[in-house]
């Protein structure tokens, strides 16, 4: 199982079996389902959106923050912000989901909001996958040897 590059809320929506994030927002505010969700993302390898794409700094997510990006606060430059109004303020950037979590990364624990992030292309998922992940494993690996020879085949041109 890899998981695909893209935006971090559309791993997050496929990760709730939800169409998109907005669907998300009731399994986001459950403890329980927080805590799968944190670590399903442990370790996992994002790129940030709002630097140019020359400047992009990679981090990898240590885990979720307790609060949103609306009422998680920040201390810069002796006035306290919150990470909502900081990147609207430094990156003219309006967040379009302030109520979710953002995320920790890199060594001192920096927050970014989960909408600003893409997923790096072909990690490794080494934990344990839930019976649907294994079962769409299986329907997409287990083919007829005709099938697999014309894969390969197809796959070498």
């Amino acid at each position: 199982f890899k998981k695909k590059l893209g935006p971090l809320i559309d791993v997050i929506a496929q990760f709730f079996r939800k169409r998109n994030i907005n669907d998300c927002k009731q399994s986001i505010s459950n403890r329980y389902s927080a805590h799968k969700l944190d670590s399903f993302l442990s370790n996992v390898n994002i790129e940030i959106t709002y630097a140019s794409a020359g400047s992009r700094k990679k981090y990898k997510i240590k885990g979720l923050a307790a609060k949103d990006a609306a009422s998680t606060r920040i201390v810069l430059n002796n006035e306290t912000v919150s990470i909502r109004d900081y990147f609207k303020d430094n990156y003219n950037i309006t967040l379009q989901y302030p109520w979710l979590p953002c995320i920790l990364a890199g060594g001192n624990d920096i927050q970014i909001p989960i909408e600003l992030c893409l997923v790096k292309a072909n990690q490794r998922y080494v934990k344990q996958i839930n019976e649907a992940q294994g079962a769409e494993m299986i329907k997409v690996t287990a083919v007829r040897p005709p099938e697999r020879q014309q894969r390969i085949m197809s796959g070498l041109e």
